[in-house]
């Protein structure tokens, strides 16, 4: 038995940082955050959260045109402006400076509410909201967390309450009040330019408008080009007109082929498939127990990704990217003789598809060599396994036929990069209706998706889970596990309810019998500067 099947438990972490030690800014320190955590900071905040000496804030906190303050530069490198930080980088009264110096607050007035919670972009830009935070407004918020009417504040904005009823899917209808479209609809990127998108459609109804937060992500490479796999960055919308979106800051990093590049783009076998999916903001989210909350699983183009912003996150029921990932290689099928078989398709990876072949693709398992004259009813292999975080295992039992090469490690455990689970490798089926040897799609052994989650405070509750763990097939192929990214000010993720473990393939047939191998974890990485209470298997990574 793989000693992987132990899926040895994670140890309890109780981490407390101080603000501003690393990259990435917590929450709790009062400025404005960047999103890769491996990114370069300037000066930091004292223990109070108040903000550096040498920043300049504006006189009146008024966003210019790219939703800075028009007279503000921070001194320092990000250092924030003369405003002491609110609980969630919200300034008092100057607003907060991003990364890169420019003030955030898209619209504020008086109050110089940060936009978008203060979140940066991945490259330090802050994303600051145009909607929702003006002084004044019925709804004007002045801190985040506080009652407005109808929810809660996030980011100078009130956002509506909700809670989660039967298996709701995050791309297919609306739950928060006056909206028509779904709440995290996804699209297609065909090309970017420094400060906007074109999308594989326009998007239709209110799906997108000036002021949503929306997560750029490149999901899957083509043609062997892998080098920006997993970029993202969180940017606001200017405006939209027809297929193209506009942000208002320019974004930080690339999506193409290459690297610093954006060439390559698109919807063909060989391009880079870029996606823009929209961050729905939730005031108190609740998952009770029985239900779920989860969203498309990924076809090649988009999907994949669960994504939210919430001020409170409640799951006593299910959030879950579990088989929403990298799809499993085409199966060798054939007739009630089942003597015969074609070589089978390697795992779905971060490079495309799997061929005919045994080699790995990327983190995809090579599949099975044909076998002629070789009878498979009850001795069917089990196929090495997929990876992700680690390589994934050998296979058992080729039964004379060529075995796959285990799936290869991809991914980085910073939450630099997010990535989707790679798919299982083909095996061997027959049955009277079909006439075979060919290749047959199966719907087993699909990876892991990706969570994304912004919180100010999470609550996993002892029968609840978060989870981008696959679903065993029935038998002989797994999947690796997704990615699972959290951040947020208050953290507590219970006794191992966070989970994104690889798949476990059970044997179908006798002389395997008892015997399975597992694919490799997925990454778990918790960024919060306050302690994080509880555990995860896999044990998490957990930043300030």
């Amino acid at each position: 038995m793989s000693a992987h099947l132990a899926r040895q438990s994670a140890i309890v972490f109780k981490w407390a940082g101080a603000c501003g030690l690393l990259a990435a800014t917590a929450l709790s320190c009062g400025k404005s955050h960047d999103t890769n955590p491996s990114s370069e900071k300037g000066g930091t905040g004292g223990s109070s959260g108040h903000a550096g000496s040498s920043g300049r804030a504006g006189s009146s906190g008024h966003a210019g045109s790219g939703g800075r303050t028009s007279t503000s530069e921070a001194g320092g490198a990000g250092e924030s402006g003369s405003g002491a930080a609110g609980g969630t980088g919200a300034a008092t009264s100057g607003g907060s400076a991003g990364t890169g110096g420019g003030a955030t607050g898209g619209t504020g007035g008086t109050s110089g509410v940060a936009g978008t919670s203060g979140e940066a972009g991945q490259g330090g830009e802050a994303a600051g909201a145009g909607a929702g935070g003006e002084s004044g407004s019925p709804n004007a918020c002045a801190s985040d967390g506080a009652a407005c009417d109808g929810g809660l504040c996030s980011g100078g904005k009130c956002v509506g309450s909700v809670v989660i009823e039967g298996t709701t899917d995050l791309t297919q209808g609306p739950l928060t009040a006056g909206r028509a479209c779904a709440e995290s609809p996804e699209f297609a990127v065909l090309s970017l330019t420094a400060t906007s998108a074109t999308l594989g459609s326009a998007p239709a109804s209110d799906c997108l408008a000036a002021g949503d937060e929306v997560l750029l992500i490149n999901l899957q490479g083509g043609g062997g080009q892998t080098t920006n796999i997993g970029n993202w960055e969180l940017l606001t919308i200017r405006d939209l007109s027809a297929d193209t979106v506009s942000f208002t800051t320019p974004k930080q990093r690339t999506y193409g082929a290459g690297a610093d590049s954006d060439d390559g783009i698109g919807s063909g076998v060989d391009d880079q498939k870029v996606a823009l999916v929209r961050v729905p903001h939730f005031g108190a989210l609740t998952i009770p127990a029985g239900q779920t909350l989860t969203s498309a699983a990924w076809d090649g183009s988009t999907g994949g990704v669960v994504a939210l912003r919430a001020v409170t996150l409640d799951v006593a029921g299910t959030l879950s990217a579990s088989s929403l990932g990298y799809r499993g290689g085409r199966w060798s099928t054939d007739s009630s003789e089942c003597t015969e078989n074609v070589g089978t398709e390697a795992g779905e990876s971060i490079g495309g598809l799997g061929g005919q072949t045994t080699s790995h693709n990327a983190g995809g398992p090579g599949g099975l060599g044909a076998g002629s004259g070789l009878r498979f009813v009850d001795d069917t292999p089990i196929c090495a396994s997929a990876g992700h975080s680690a390589p994934g295992e050998p296979g058992i039992n080729p039964n004379s036929r060529t075995p796959g090469e285990p799936g290869a490690a991809y991914g980085a455990n910073d939450g630099s990069r997010l990535t989707l689970g790679s798919g299982a490798a083909g095996n061997i089926t027959c049955s009277d209706v079909d006439t075979g040897p060919g290749l047959k799609a199966v719907n087993a052994g699909v990876a892991g998706g990706i969570v994304f989650l912004l919180v100010d405070t999470l609550t996993v509750e002892p029968a609840g889970g978060i989870s981008a763990t696959p679903i065993d097939a029935s038998r002989d192929v797994s999947a690796s596990g997704g990615y699972i990214f959290i951040r947020g000010n208050d953290l507590s993720v219970g006794d191992q309810r966070v989970t994104a473990m690889g798949g476990v393939a059970h044997s179908g047939s006798s002389p395997t019998a008892g015997q399975s191998n597992q694919s490799s974890p997925g990454y778990i990485v918790l960024q919060s500067g306050n302690a994080v209470e509880g555990t995860t298997n896999p044990a998490a990574n957990v930043i300030p």
